[in-house]
């Protein structure tokens, strides 16, 4: 990702790099796998769906190390790779999960557009944040993971009333300070989040491979459920972490 400037300033700076559109155009590649799921929703085939956004979610994990790697974040050119992720990200973690609620969650027509709406525009109002990412890069508010979460539900078949409940909840926190933390950046319990986050994206692979939860094993239920459950424990740990810093620090 390269550092983010002014538009103003944009037609004076360099092309990328060979790196950096390689990097660029894998970041950009994210869409073309939100594609692939958008047409899977549209051709009534969810868990193929749900496969194309594990994909996408993987490829999202990778770019941004590579970015680092590369230095692309000290290098101002006229892509800009965060503002490219953004993009990206709205349309593969909120956009296409946000139809495939709609189409899938068996809510009703205007139930599932009123739940699908508040997930594109709490999901919009959070990639808009400032205040997003906190100095250890961690998450402020939920970070508008749909494409875990509407996957995650989808496949467990819980409750309408429950499934609502959550997509509420969720949508409101992205308007809070809880701390979300990125598996990839964030030092403290990195290996744990990290482990927690593959497990999640295995169990999901797993399941929609299968073609869905009426074939899977009861195995893959209890690690698709506990993988998520592990995402809140430790969003509830490092809020509770962040609480007792700000609280040592006001005394």
């Amino acid at each position: 990702m390269s550092a983010s400037i002014g538009p103003s300033e944009g037609a004076n700076l360099p092309s990328p790099s060979p790196a950096g559109w390689a990097v660029h155009v894998l970041t950009a590649a994210g869409a073309v796998l939100g594609l692939l799921a958008l047409v899977a929703v549209m051709d009534r085939r969810p868990y193929a769906a749900v496969v194309w956004l594990v994909a996408a979610q993987i490829l999202d994990g990778l770019d941004g190390p590579l970015a680092r790697a590369y230095g692309l974040d000290s290098q101002p050119s006229r892509i800009d790779g965060y503002i490219l992720d953004l993009v990206v990200d709205y349309f593969t973690c909120v956009a296409v999960p946000a139809l495939l609620l709609h189409q899938f969650l068996g809510f009703g027509p205007w139930e599932g557009l009123v739940l699908a709406s508040v997930v594109l525009i709490s999901g919009g109002l959070w990639f808009s944040r400032l205040d997003m990412c906190a100095e250890d890069h961690s998450f402020r508010g939920f970070p508008a993971a749909w494409n875990l979460v509407i996957p995650t539900l989808l496949l467990l078949r819980l409750p309408s009333l429950l499934e609502a409940a959550i997509i509420a909840a969720l949508s409101a926190l992205s308007f809070s300070n809880v701390v979300f933390v990125h598996p990839m950046r964030v030092v403290r319990g990195r290996a744990v989040s990290i482990g927690v986050t593959v497990l999640w994206l295995v169990s999901l692979l797993a399941l929609s491979l299968d073609e869905g939860p009426h074939r899977a094993t009861f195995e893959l239920h209890v690690l698709l459920s506990a993988s998520a459950l592990g995402f809140v424990a430790i969003t509830m740990w490092h809020t509770r972490q962040r609480l007792d810093v700000g609280l040592a620090d006001a005394r």
